[in-house]
């Protein structure tokens, strides 16, 4: 996998979502409410892309993207990267996925609860809602 660590602007047009994204439903008022982060301070973090055939495939930030769509932006910054396997491009937003479960925890952790044993508990009671 070849990238580039720098970020340019591409417009919303020229983008799509990956048919192979397994994240296909996205809480809708969480959208709008990223919308209105977008729209008062910019999209923060640059979505990742690979070149296509139709121009631009998302690889990680499918939820920025709507949001971006919604907050009626023109163009996004995104990092681009050259992967040609399909199975290589998925790992990309898990990896993405698992450090900002790692941060969460971490935040977690040092703010509210005296271990991470407890931290992980009680995530876990909110996400199952056990």
């Amino acid at each position: 996998m070849q990238n580039s660590s720098a970020f340019q602007f591409l417009a919303l047009d020229t983008i799509h979502e990956s048919a192979a994204n397994p994240r296909r439903t996205f809480e809708e008022s969480k959208l709008h409410e990223l919308a209105e982060s977008i729209r008062q301070h910019g999209l923060i973090q640059p979505i990742t892309v690979r070149p296509n055939s139709e121009g631009f495939e998302i690889v990680a930030g499918a939820r920025r993207f709507r949001a971006a769509q919604l907050a009626e932006l023109f163009a996004i910054p995104a990092r681009i990267v050259e992967i040609d396997d399909a199975h290589q491009a998925l790992q990309v937003p898990m990896v993405e996925e698992q450090i900002q479960f790692k941060v969460l925890i971490a935040d977690l952790n040092s703010n509210f609860f005296s271990n991470e044993s407890e931290a992980v508990s009680k995530l876990h009671q909110k996400l199952f809602q056990i």
